[in-house]
């Protein structure tokens, strides 16, 4: 699934980084490929490119959709939250670093409406909101 959701969040962690970390995250990330990187970044200025990148994204949280339908319960394995779920709202947090797309288009989209209630459910039961500076602040 990972696969699916990074390319709407991933190269933004390289901004937000001090530059020993972002060093280490071009070298093990990107292979040292900063043409790449900034390739990558720079599709969050075309919002035809983040709605292609939202709709793939999308195809792979349908996975998790299906699954909540199939299971008719708040979370991945009943109504507490379990290991999967912690696992996914990893990823959910970490993909806040461009929240300003992956909610609309991921986390919120209607498409998703059992993916949307399991990331508010999340939220209240964990009680944690995840945070970043805003990695496309010009």
């Amino acid at each position: 699934m990972a696969l699916g959701i990074r390319e709407l969040f991933r190269p933004l962690f390289y901004k937000i980084q001090d530059e020993a970390s972002a060093d280490y995250f071009l070298r093990v990330r990107y292979g040292n490929e900063k043409e790449l990187l900034e390739t990558q970044i720079a599709r969050f200025d075309d919002p035809e490119a983040v709605k292609k990148l939202g709709v793939r994204a999308r195809d792979t949280l349908k996975l998790v959709e299906n699954y909540l339908k199939a299971r008719d319960t708040k979370f991945l394995l009943g109504d507490k939250p379990t290991h999967p779920d912690s696992i996914l709202y990893g990823w959910y947090a970490c993909s806040l670093v461009n929240r300003k797309f992956t909610l609309p288009e991921l986390w919120e989209h209607p498409d998703l409406p059992r993916v949307a209630a399991w990331a508010k459910d999340m939220k209240r039961v964990t009680g944690l909101e995840p945070s970043f500076p805003d990695p496309l602040k010009k």
